[in-house]
């Protein structure tokens, strides 16, 4: 996600636009159907996309999706989840 405020950008590094961006696809329904795993899919491949991993489990991804989809949680919930998810793949260090 690219957002900037007074010339900042908002989200700073690689765990805030993972954060940004789940959080933003589950809370803001931009398809009929299918918002959560759309969401998880597309933090996935950014996450991959930038040379990390996120270590969860299905059921922990789910559990966690759901509980922001039913806004018990926020956006600082998330970057602190991922944050303690999210690491470097160093096989794709050369």
């Amino acid at each position: 996600p690219r957002a900037s405020a007074f010339g900042l950008d908002a989200y700073p590094d690689l765990v805030s636009k993972a954060a940004a961006l789940l959080h933003s696809l589950v809370m803001n329904h931009a398809f009929v159907d299918g918002n959560k795993r759309t969401a998880v899919l597309a933090t996935l491949v950014f996450v991959d996309l930038n040379g990390h991993r996120i270590r969860w489990d299905q059921r922990e991804a789910l559990d966690f999706v759901l509980r922001l989809a039913n806004h018990q949680i926020g956006l600082s919930d998330v970057i602190a989840f991922l944050g303690e998810r999210i690491y470097l793949d160093t096989s794709q260090l050369a």
